[in-house]
């Protein structure tokens, strides 16, 4: 997992954490390396240029790194541990940011607030969130056994609709990555069934 930040790359690895790597010059150095929640690292979000979030395997990682001029090993950070599996962030520019767990349920981080709060409007503990995606007040959620949920409204009256091989055209109820194109249209990469639009 990769997430570009000015002329800086972060990199989340599998096993052997964060890492930052300068464009420019081609150096890189491993972060927090004493931080054992962010090891192992399924997804990154940098929000408004002073926070990066971590999704983590034993957790949620906040990191402060605004005003990051040169490379640097150590930030300061907020730790979440948890017993649920951290897996995917929204990439949306504004508003709450929205968190995937595995068979955790769903998160929402306040844009106001920076707090973590449990989303428990629409039962997902049953799921394995595998990507997520919010625009225009609907959240996205692929799962890894049972294909793809709408949540209209997440904030509100928050209605629910799941769509998987057995209830709809999806090819494969392995939703591994979502992605909204500029025509609007949603971009659904599955494990096994190719791509859905």
């Amino acid at each position: 997992m990769l997430y570009f930040s000015s002329k800086f790359i972060w990199l989340g690895t599998w096993g052997e954490g964060l890492v930052l790597r300068d464009e420019q010059s081609g150096a890189f150095v491993k972060v927090n390396t004493d931080n054992e929640l962010i090891k192992y690292i399924w997804d990154l979000k940098l929000l408004d240029d002073k926070t990066l979030l971590v999704a983590a395997n034993r957790g949620l990682v906040k990191i402060d790194v605004e005003g990051l001029a040169s490379l640097k090993t150590s930030f300061p950070e907020h730790n979440f541990p948890s017993e649920n599996h951290f897996t995917a962030f929204t990439k949306n520019t504004k508003g709450d940011t929205w968190v995937g767990t595995w068979k955790g349920g769903l998160y929402r981080i306040s844009s106001t607030t920076g707090e973590l709060i449990s989303y428990n409007k629409v039962d997902t503990k049953a799921h394995y969130v595998q990507s997520i995606h919010y625009n225009n007040d609907e959240l996205w959620v692929g799962t890894v056994h049972s294909g793809l949920i709408r949540i209209s409204d997440p904030n509100g009256k928050a209605t629910i609709r799941t769509y998987s091989q057995e209830t709809s055209d999806l090819s494969s109820d392995f939703v591994s990555a979502l992605f909204e194109g500029i025509d609007r249209k949603l971009w659904i990469g599955t494990s096994g069934g190719g791509n859905n639009i």
